[in-house]
């Protein structure tokens, strides 16, 4: 990965910071599916900064971020919250966020989906309703993009508090227990459009019990018919290393499975071992095979689009090598199936924010608000065609 500095000045006296990995290269598979939108304006996307000009009447201070596709709104965010030389010391975990006057992200004055491209009636003359089915499965970082996917939806600012049922372990946090998640529905358009989101927490490549529940819950809230799968690259079987020291899957078996399988049945005693009893002895690429062909098995239909977060915002200079090779293989697989519908969201791009802007766990706030906003704008991409192609 090659991290790019440029510094110039555009028409509008712009300076322009490109923080791309790789820039260019944009990971999407073919031209299959509207899902590849999102990530070819991630892959093609740079902050830029518009600085205030008193003399000339221009600018506000104000950041954004371009691509390929068109703008992105950043709300009121700018530098100046955290870091070294700021007064407010917003703390990793957004500590003191509440006394930083930039920290709104996103305007929520304005609906995320084009609604005039969403029929009255239908070819019946009866009042239409189109219902569209969002799943997002991963770990916290996939979660933090699901909140903002959420925030633009119900139309609550970040950091503004989510409410308290949402951030809750048993709603999918890192400490939740087998098969934590949560749901949400939102209708737009006076009614006629419906969107149905789920968020599902799945820690490792090799995860069986979540995945099996995931598909239960998928049946349970009638969404198995999905449009949109976001996922991820596993943070956790990527960094299990850095993230679990002295307690990854293999040493807690050494140290805990194999006497708990034979001396005790004590499920408080053994908590750790279900956790650990499934992929301690597999390669990393055997586990990526795995998830792989999964994907492909329960969502390798015409009807659904797959996104693939990649890498770490938070890290986006580690595992690169391994990283890579997971694309290679998400590529591979792509191009045996040719009706599997997937794409590479590149969360190193943008992953590191302009230097004092507010940013927490999961790069939460900037990078994942546009995240966010690229895939809601896909959304629009494709009720905008099927208005355009009478598809309606």
């Amino acid at each position: 990965m090659q991290f790019v500095l440029l510094v110039g000045y555009m028409g509008t006296r712009a300076a322009t910071v490109m923080l791309n990995a790789d820039p260019g290269v944009q990971y999407v598979f073919g031209e299959r599916g509207w899902g590849t939108r999102a990530c070819e304006d991630i892959g093609s996307s740079s902050w830029e900064y518009e600085p205030h000009h008193e003399e000339m009447k221009i600018g506000n201070n104000k950041w954004f971020v371009t691509t390929a596709g068109g703008q992105y709104e950043c709300g009121d965010c700018s530098i100046g919250c955290e870091g070294k030389y700021s007064k407010y010391k917003v703390g990793y975990n957004l500590s003191g966020v509440d006394k930083c006057p930039t920290r709104f992200l996103n305007e929520v004055d304005k609906s995320p989906l084009y609604c005039n491209a969403v029929p009255k009636r239908n070819e019946n003359g009866e009042p239409y309703k189109r219902t569209m089915n969002i799943a997002a499965y991963g770990s916290s970082h996939t979660r933090v993009l699901y909140f903002h996917i959420w925030r633009l939806l119900a139309g609550k600012r970040w950091p503004e508090p989510l409410p308290e049922e949402m951030v809750s372990a048993q709603a999918g946090g890192t400490g939740a227990p087998a098969g934590g998640h949560q749901n949400s529905s939102f209708d737009f358009c006076n009614g006629r459009l419906r969107l149905n989101i789920v968020f599902h927490f799945k820690r490792f490549f090799l995860s069986t019990a979540s995945d099996n529940h995931f598909l239960q819950v998928l049946g349970e809230l009638n969404m198995t018919d999905l449009d949109l799968l976001v996922t991820e690259e596993s943070v956790w079987s990527r960094f299990e290393a850095e993230l679990r020291p002295g307690e990854s899957r293999r040493e807690i078996c050494e140290k805990v499975g194999i006497w708990c399988q034979l001396y005790t049945q004590d499920p408080q005693r053994c908590q750790g071992f279900a956790d650990c009893a499934e992929g301690w002895n597999m390669t990393m690429a055997s586990e990526e095979h795995y998830f792989l062909d999964w994907l492909v098995q329960h969502f390798g239909s015409k009807k659904v689009d797959t996104i693939i977060a990649v890498g770490s915002g938070e890290s986006p200079d580690k595992k690169l090598a391994e990283t890579a090779d997971f694309m290679t293989r998400i590529a591979a697989e792509s191009a045996k199936h040719s009706k599997w519908k997937a794409c590479v969201l590149d969360r190193r791009i943008l992953g590191r924010p302009p230097a004092g802007m507010v940013c927490a766990h999961g790069c939460d706030g900037p990078a994942p608000a546009i995240q966010a906003q690229a895939i809601l704008r896909s959304i629009n991409s494709v009720l905008e065609y099927k208005h355009q192609s009478g598809e309606f």
